[in-house]
């Protein structure tokens, strides 16, 4: 019985699933008119692009296949990772996120990016349910962390076109935010877009902005879904991570490869001494 019960738990952990966005109810109609830029031949092509760019990455992390999958017709604003039968890394992403208000390409690749961190995003790993052992996934905020440090470069590059910014930042916000490179600047938009996509999901969540950070500190490392304000400074931390070092992960070692402290991940989520 008791080998049956951990075999059971070991079923569940596989093929348990992790998703970028927390419960919502919010749910967009593939019909509905929004400023979203994003045809389903874009997303279509966005994912099959993204899957193809991180396949080799994926072998040779894991031996598995990368697979990614989108829903055009779901109408719940959604995207999660998960693992199919053959273990092997997968990503599923509803038609909604693409037609949420001024999602573009760039924020959707951040999405994808923040869901391949959960499979390769390394420590913090989450707990399975409510034990104490980990489970394969990396917490929220690092998969956040992996998403902009890691992911979102290369996923760039993959796709190179002329993107039209729509925050009309100045040359001097950039400066502070240690922006200089296009792919940069980039990041910086799709940061802002998606942390601002969480903020609409919950009553209680105020819009983040690039002209604060978080206030607060995490006495333990939370690993479910951080605030939007605290979600934009991870990702502007580990964009400027990122662009200055070659960042890698560990499954155990949350500190291999991760910046000093001024690129670290945001004390809003991470805790140094409880992790």
């Amino acid at each position: 019985m008791k080998k049956l019960l951990t075999f059971i738990l070991f079923l569940v952990a596989v093929h348990s699933s992790h998703a970028c966005f927390p419960d919502n109810e919010l749910h967009l109609q593939k019909n509905k008119t929004t400023a979203s830029n994003i045809s389903r031949l874009e997303f279509e092509s966005i994912l099959k692009d993204f899957e193809s760019t991180w396949q080799s990455y994926v072998a040779k992390k894991s031996g598995k296949k990368l697979i990614v999958k989108g829903h055009w017709d779901k109408e719940k604003v959604n995207a999660y990772a998960t693992k199919d039968d053959d273990n092997n890394p997968l990503i599923i992403i509803n038609g909604a996120m693409a037609r949420f208000e001024d999602m573009n390409e760039d924020s959707l690749i951040l999405i994808l990016c923040h869901e391949l961190g959960h499979h390769f995003g390394g420590a913090p790993k989450s707990f399975r349910g409510r034990s104490q052992r980990r489970s394969w996934s990396s917490a929220e905020g690092q998969a956040d962390y992996f998403a902009t440090s890691f992911c979102m470069e290369k996923s760039l590059k993959e796709r190179d076109w002329g993107l039209v910014e729509k925050l009309n930042l100045s040359e001097e916000s950039y400066r502070v935010l240690g922006c200089e490179s296009s792919n940069c600047r980039r990041i910086v938009q799709a940061s802002y877009i998606v942390s601002k996509m969480f903020a609409a999901l919950k009553m209680s969540w105020e819009e983040p902005s690039l002209e604060r950070t978080a206030s607060y500190e995490v006495s333990q490392t939370n690993f479910k879904h951080p605030e939007p304000q605290c979600r934009l400074d991870t990702y502007i931390a580990g964009m400027n991570c990122g662009q200055k070092y070659s960042v890698d992960f560990d499954d155990k070692d949350p500190f291999f490869g991760v910046c000093e402290i001024n690129h670290t991940r945001p004390l809003c989520w991470f805790s140094p001494k409880v992790y």
